[in-house]
């Protein structure tokens, strides 16, 4: 599996990974001059989430918020065409009846789009958006992959983080089989 250029983790995928692979952003990922990165709205989402802020009290820790600190920014003209697209998204979306959409998983999508980056996301709704546009998307399982063919990451640091979301109860859609299928592991049960 080949990712390139920038990668965008939407707020589930950051905190899937963050912690466990850290530092997570401003590291090329091998070889592939691929690169993780963040928007704006990952901040502004956990501070108004007080289920995140309970949940994930890492996030607030210095080393986290240094390895954060440079999150995607568009230029002038980006911004005028990140409002305006994100509007056509929004209304592609309730075309499509994807109810579980967030204003933030949407602006997530409108980067990828300008930006011609890669959105990793494991959210049913946002994947069926993204495909629908044709915008590159990629599972944070797929990402391990790929981190793992990069040599950026070992297989005993996807089993680390395979348990890691086990135990926090928070496991993607097809998460076992898809960990069976990519990497030859099973979870016990």
């Amino acid at each position: 599996m080949t990712i390139k250029g920038k990668i965008i983790l939407d707020t589930n995928s950051y905190f899937r990974l963050a912690q466990s692979i850290h530092p997570l952003l401003k590291t090329k990922i091998g070889t592939s001059n691929s690169q993780l990165h963040i928007t704006t709205d990952l901040e502004k989402e956990f501070k108004l989430s007080p289920r995140l802020e309970n949940k994930f009290g890492w996030f607030i820790q210095d080393e986290y918020v240094e390895n954060r600190s440079s999150p995607l920014c568009l230029g002038r003209k980006q911004q005028k065409q990140f409002l305006t697209d994100r509007e056509t998204l929004i209304g592609i979306a309730n075309d499509l009846g994807l109810k579980g959409l967030s204003l933030i998983d949407i602006g997530a999508a409108t980067y990828a789009s300008i930006l011609d980056a890669t959105l990793v996301t494991d959210d049913t709704d946002l994947i069926t958006l993204c495909t629908t546009l044709e915008i590159k998307i990629s599972s944070t399982i797929n990402l391990l992959k790929f981190m793992c063919e990069c040599q950026h990451i070992e297989i005993q640091k996807v089993k680390s983080i395979a348990s890691y979301w086990v135990n926090m109860s928070d496991c993607p859609k097809n998460f076992k089989s898809d960990l069976e299928q990519l990497f030859q592991i099973t979870l016990p049960k």
